[in-house]
């Protein structure tokens, strides 16, 4: 496959650049915050010790630094991007001094290894893929029996007001050329966004380049379209934000029930609603109304990917009749999420004059990845 048709790996070769950096200087905390995320996916720091681990796209490799600290007795780490090679080689030769790695330049899908291992770990890499569900049982498949695989899904809901911010970039770089220049115009007019998203360990210029500027080329993928796309191989052992619910007696999960996953894809459209939000705590509510949401919100999605791809115009218009639906449908599930959608709407009814309108906006983040970790049968 020619690297120019790889998502991720073209834009990113390039430009050159590695837009998943993050700031370690505190190592203690960043080991904290990454082994929280372990936690919530049922993985103790002993799952890694002594264990064989293939990570697929390491990006900086800043994250592989805690994964090397927990003592794999392999470590395989797997890029398609040279520049993502070179700073992963860096950073765990600097922290993780005797830790067996090696380096590997492959697309992912071109990958191939008779080896299993594990723990696979695949994180912000296959939604947007052309086919996700195809992209997620290859890396699955290199799990060994009883192993684990970690991957990430976006979906629409979650994902929804980064998409909003991504539709409104259009009008402040549509008269700048420069790549650079693009990147410095969207971090200062997205930096009160970004100043209201606490524990923000990301560079705001990557966070622009990666999520405004990144021409996606695939769909997203939902929790649900993972779990189908496994089906009975993988058993969810759990996610982050941790919020699927399994009531069942555990001396009733036996047979054909081992390999049920549907309390999972149940929990989702009945929790659903709190992956749009990251400030909201909400109840269960009506598996109808998280349904409607992921509708507004996907065509949404489709609208500003459409316009990006010259495959058709998603005007202001169109865009405030997606979010006037939105708001009446959660005025009542989640008031602080529609002031939120409120404020957007009264910008745009300003045809974008009042930037003071924007000020609940601003505030306003989805929980954007889920991370989902499965035991492979």
């Amino acid at each position: 496959m020619a690297s120019s048709k790889i998502p991720f790996v073209h834009f990113y070769s390039t430009h050159g650049i590695i837009p998943t950096r993050q700031d370690i200087s505190d190592l203690d905390r960043h080991v904290e915050r990454r082994c929280a995320l372990y936690r919530h996916l049922g993985l103790s720091p002993g799952v890694f010790r002594g264990a064989s681990v293939l990570e697929f796209g390491p990006g900086s490799g800043h994250n592989a630094v805690v994964t090397g600290l927990l003592g794999p007795d392999r470590y395989l780490l797997v890029d398609g991007n040279p520049p993502s090679l070179q700073s992963t080689k860096k950073v765990l030769e600097q922290y993780c001094s005797g830790l067996n790695f090696k380096l590997r330049r492959s697309s992912i899908l071109a990958f191939r290894s008779r080896e299993k291992f594990d723990v696979v770990l695949c994180e912000a890499v296959i939604p947007t893929q052309k086919n996700p569900p195809a992209f997620l049982r290859h890396v699955a498949s290199f799990v060994r029996p009883g192993g684990v695989v970690v991957f990430t899904c976006m979906d629409p809901i979650s994902l929804l007001p980064e998409m909003l911010r991504r539709w409104l970039a259009w009008k402040w770089v549509e008269d700048v050329s420069d790549f650079n220049d693009k990147v410095a115009r969207l971090v200062e007019f997205f930096r009160p966004d970004l100043a209201a998203l606490p524990g923000m360990s990301r560079r705001p210029e990557d966070w622009v380049i990666d999520q405004i500027l990144h021409p996606w080329v695939g769909p997203l993928f939902s929790i649900p379209q993972a779990l189908t796309a496994l089906g009975s191989r993988g058993a969810v052992l759990g996610c982050s934000p941790r919020f699927l619910l399994d009531w069942r007696w555990y001396k009733s999960i036996v047979g054909s029930q081992s390999a049920d996953n549907s309390f999972a894809i149940d929990s989702y459209y009945e929790l659903g609603l709190n992956l749009m939000d990251f400030r909201v705590r909400l109840p269960q509510t009506r598996p109808s109304v998280v349904r409607r949401a992921v509708e507004i919100s996907q065509a949404i999605y489709d609208g500003v990917f459409a316009r990006e791809r010259g495959q058709a115009g998603f005007s202001r218009r169109q865009m405030l009749s997606h979010l006037l639906s939105l708001q009446k449908l959660l005025r009542d599930h989640s008031p602080k999420t529609a002031r939120s959608l409120h404020s957007l709407v009264l910008y745009l009814q300003s045809d974008m004059r009042r930037e003071s309108d924007l000020a609940e906006f601003r505030k306003w983040w989805g929980r954007g990845q889920q991370y989902v970790s499965c035991i492979m049968r």
